[in-house]
């Protein structure tokens, strides 16, 4: 079994038969709505775990040092502790997947070929390494976000003036990446101009302008959690498949010299970077060169990518 070298010719899928894309598709979508709103329900309980009447209290004293110390941060990644979980059952369900539309590969060739035995539990040392490191890294990152966006938002409203019940609704807002919080702020500043200009007295216009305030930074917390969720996900779909691939050439199943294409979702959401490696090649084992210099296992340009990557049989 060690000297076989598994040619598997590019097999056209039954139009009554969902290709390992589309499988791995439903795998994804299915996974990436769960995990969504868990996100978004673990942040806004981490927010009730805060004593905003302490804080404007604080805010009002001008005590902008205190009220970050008050923010109960080592409880933050507890919110994302559970990713470890959710990261074992995406690779775990695309690992089989994949394994399920090889077998069938196989079998129609070589069908005296036994079929791979191959693991996707939690015993299997590479994917619990992997999902160790992942959950660290995305973790320490959302955290940090979080923590610099309060903390701008303090030092600015400071600067600029604003009411500490305005900085109080940003700080209740925790959870938004930096950028967001900045967007936030500023569509809150100009929808006061506008009620303004619309002839509002200026506690009316202040008070609208902080409703609509509630209503973008809510929006922009779903936008937030749907892109780790999605990015996350893609991220363990991919890496289950390729872990397939690994534990195949692992056992010779696959010879090393097999090529692997990425695979863009060719459409108008489509980013330039991704239309660009389309339909480019390179060994199984070697990585691939993203747009801003790094390298990468699996085919992920950026966060929210749509691209996948496939074994060339030929």
């Amino acid at each position: 079994m060690s000297d076989v070298r598994v040619i598997v010719p590019v097999l056209k899928a039954s139009s009554r038969q969902p290709t390992k894309r589309q499988a791995l598709r439903k795998i994804f979508e299915d996974s990436t709505d769960i995990l969504e709103a868990d996100l978004k329900s673990r942040i806004l309980l981490f927010r009730k775990k805060i004593n905003f009447h302490k804080v404007l209290e604080e805010l009002e004293k001008g005590n902008w040092k205190k009220v970050e110390k008050m923010l109960p941060w080592d409880k933050y990644p507890d919110v994302f502790k559970y990713l470890d979980k959710k990261y074992f059952e995406g690779i775990s369900a695309s690992g089989t997947k994949s394994r399920e539309f090889f077998n069938r590969s196989i079998s129609q060739i070589m069908p005296v070929v036994v079929k791979p035995l191959m693991r996707f539990d939690e015993k299997n040392p590479r994917i619990k390494k992997w999902i160790n490191q992942n959950t660290g890294a995305l973790i320490k990152d959302i955290s940090e976000n979080s923590r610099e966006a309060i903390a701008d938002t303090m030092k600015q409203g400071f600067r600029v003036a604003r009411t500490p019940l305005e900085i109080s609704d940003e700080i209740r807002h925790v959870g938004l990446h930096p950028r967001q919080m900045k967007a936030a702020i500023n569509y809150r500043s100009s929808q006061v101009d506008n009620y303004l200009d619309l002839g509002y007295s200026t506690s009316i216009a202040r008070r609208k302008a902080r409703d609509d305030f509630y209503t973008y930074s809510d929006r922009a917390l779903t936008s937030r959690t749907k892109t780790i969720a999605r990015t996350e996900m893609h991220r363990a779909i991919n890496t289950g498949q390729r872990e397939m691939w690994q534990q195949a050439l692992d056992q010779k199943i696959l010879d090393p010299s097999i090529e692997k294409e990425w695979v863009a979702t060719m459409d108008i959401k489509t980013c330039p970077d991704c239309v660009a490696i389309n339909g480019k090649r390179i060994k199984i084992n070697e990585k691939w060169l993203l747009a801003d210099g790094t390298k990468s296992d699996i085919a992920q340009m950026h966060p929210n990518c749509r691209c996948d990557e496939v074994l060339i049989f030929e």
